[in-house]
């Protein structure tokens, strides 16, 4: 995942189905490893941009997941991704 994508999605500069198409080779992976019992999960992050994650983010982030744009899973990896410790 690069970060511009999702500073796209945020800065309403693409459409949740436009990141989810950024992201689907990840989120595919990423669904078959969490079923895999003691499984190691890739996290790709390219920071490729700074990631301003305000509230107005987030929000985007839940209303993109509740109109379907976006599944469960794509939100559980991007939070992953920017959660994850260095």
């Amino acid at each position: 995942m690069k970060s511009s994508d999702l500073n796209n999605l945020f800065n309403n500069l693409s459409t949740g189905d436009d990141f989810k198409q950024a992201i689907q080779g990840e989120a595919t992976s990423y669904t078959e490893l969490m079923k895999k019992r003691g499984a190691r999960i890739p996290l790709i992050l390219d920071e490729d941009e700074e990631i301003t994650l305000d509230n107005s983010a987030i929000k985007k982030l839940i209303l993109e997941t509740l109109s379907g744009r976006l599944s469960n899973v794509d939100l559980a990896y991007v939070c992953d991704c920017l959660t994850e410790k260095k």
